[in-house]
């Protein structure tokens, strides 16, 4: 019962963390809903952690700013799924 508590409080610092990333960035407009954190509970029950997922987002941080830079109309982030298709690309790529 005691590692199901720690189970779930280690999963809910996870997501808070990564809700606190994404609000430093004045590109992100996510109002970090449900499917966000369903994502981020998956991706912590998959085994990513912190550190790689962080990786991720600021590569896919990197890749919306450029796009914003070359298409006047680029929109903000609203969704943590770019940080998902950023893992994928960091996860296929040893570096």
């Amino acid at each position: 019962m005691e590692s199901d508590l720690d189970a779930a409080h280690l999963e809910s610092g996870f997501i808070d963390q990564i809700h606190i990333w994404l609000l430093q960035y004045p590109i992100v407009r996510s109002c970090f809903g449900s499917a966000d954190r369903k994502l981020a509970a998956d991706l912590f029950r998959q085994g990513v952690t912190l550190d790689q997922l962080d990786r991720a987002l600021l590569l896919g941080l990197a890749r919306k700013y450029v796009s914003a830079l070359n298409s006047p109309g680029a929109t903000p982030i609203f969704r943590l799924r770019l940080g998902r298709e950023a893992l994928e690309v960091l996860t296929k790529r040893p570096w």
